[in-house]
């Protein structure tokens, strides 16, 4: 198996390299895995205001009991 055998993690594109596949898939896995890096990075980043917003209204609106006295 690819990757590095120190933490024996292999990517996509290492992994199917490795079988014979034919190119035109290898080049479409490519692009996937790039496509959902590029998402992760824009939903992680702290600059995307909007999204920030939608998670922090989405987690208010189940709104919770008044604490009750011991």
């Amino acid at each position: 198996s690819g990757g590095s055998p120190e933490n024996g993690f292999v990517t996509l594109g290492e992994f199917i390299g490795e079988n014979n596949v034919g190119d035109e898939l290898f080049v479409l896995f490519s692009h996937l895995e790039f496509a959902l890096k590029r998402i992760a990075a824009i939903v992680a980043s702290p600059f995307n205001s909007s999204l920030a917003e939608d998670i922090a209204t989405g987690s208010e609106t189940g709104q919770r009991d008044k604490p009750k006295p011991l």
